[in-house]
């Protein structure tokens, strides 16, 4: 009796012990957010119940894959950003149609998500903002959830007119390798089940950083640990700028140069790096020497491309300004730098 008091004495000191640590430390993020002292000082949303998603205007088009509706509007709101989409009469995200005429002299635009500017405003977008500068129409062929394969497809079925002037290939080694999944049938329930509590884990792990995010400052001093010391995953070995499945990796250039295969036009390939490739591999450049990135080189070489590969000009010591602090895409400052590196480069 008396051993199982103070057993359940030392619990209950425990967690004592635990809420005021827990307290002290949201106090400490707290002022270390009002003061500007860590990596992220935002302040959180406390009401989840205003964030939504930006599905009412995605579609998947059987012949081209992932797209938008036509003269379509979306809303997307989350903790660090609140923008409207719309689309023009072809899906594209734009406030002009596309006819015959507006690709005469103009810029095709290909890529994904990055290209059809998530969380940012439509004049925000890397697409607009050369638009401005260049006076140029720019043909904004990019979409989330989609890979070279798509971008192929896009391209073919919504480029009619050949008088445009110039291609901007944005290429993202993180998402846009095509992988040919093989199943061994013998073991594919077990595969199912494990994805199943491997899905259920991180679901798990995502509601507790949102919880986390909306409703305390902890968050940001979390985020900042995270950010400079336990960055370092494993799985980055075969991932992004590491990417070494060679199979994969010729198939999908032999997407990109179907494109940029085109003579008389100038062309421009742009390696997009994502967060995760700066906090792994920092100013470690080794890359270049691995199989993706010589192909790539002598692809862009052999039909006359330029290649601008972001990584060398994204600056390390503020890395996390390019991006959005609760989305893996650019932020108004990265669209916009990511625009005048483009713009530099001419």
């Amino acid at each position: 009796m008396v051993g199982k008091k103070i057993v359940l004495q030392l619990i209950s000191l425990s967690v004592y012990y635990i809420i005021i640590f827990l307290l002290l430390f949201e106090i400490f993020s707290y002022i270390s957010t009002q003061f500007n002292l860590l990596i992220f000082n935002d302040t959180p949303v406390y009401n989840s119940t205003q964030l939504r998603d930006d599905n009412d205007w995605r579609i998947k088009d059987p012949i081209i894959g992932s797209w938008h509706k036509p003269f379509t509007k979306d809303h997307h709101v989350t903790r660090c950003f609140d923008v409207e989409y719309r689309s023009n009469n072809i899906g594209a995200r734009d406030d002009k149609n596309y006819n015959f005429e507006t690709f005469n002299n103009s810029i095709i635009l290909i890529g994904d998500s990055y290209a059809e500017g998530i969380g940012v405003n439509l004049d925000k977008t890397f697409s607009k903002i050369i638009e401005k500068k260049l006076k140029k129409n720019v043909i904004n062929l990019g979409v989330a959830g989609s890979n070279v394969k798509d971008h192929y497809k896009r391209f073919s079925k919504f480029v009619k007119n050949d008088n445009f002037s110039e291609i901007i290939y944005f290429f993202l080694p993180a998402n846009d390798y095509i992988v040919e999944k093989k199943i061994n049938h013998d073991n594919e329930f077990k595969l199912k089940n494990k994805k199943k509590f491997i899905s259920l884990i991180l679901t798990l792990r995502s509601k507790i950083k949102e919880y986390l995010a909306y409703y305390t400052y902890s968050y940001n001093a979390l985020r900042s640990i995270d950010f400079l010391i336990l960055n370092k995953d494993k799985t980055m070995n075969n991932y992004s700028y590491k990417y070494n499945d060679e199979t994969s990796i010729d198939n999908t250039f032999d997407f990109i140069e179907k494109i940029i295969q085109i003579k008389n036009k100038k062309k421009t390939l742009i390696l997009i790096p994502i967060r995760k490739d700066f906090q792994h591999n920092g100013e470690d450049k080794s890359y270049k020497n691995l199989y993706w990135y010589k192909q790539l080189t002598v692809l862009a070489e052999k039909n006359n491309t330029k290649v601008i590969d972001l990584y060398d000009f994204i600056d390390l010591n503020i890395q996390y300004k390019y991006f959005h602090n609760c989305d893996l895409h650019w932020s108004n400052f990265g669209n916009e730098s990511v625009a005048n590196f483009f713009l530099q480069s001419l």
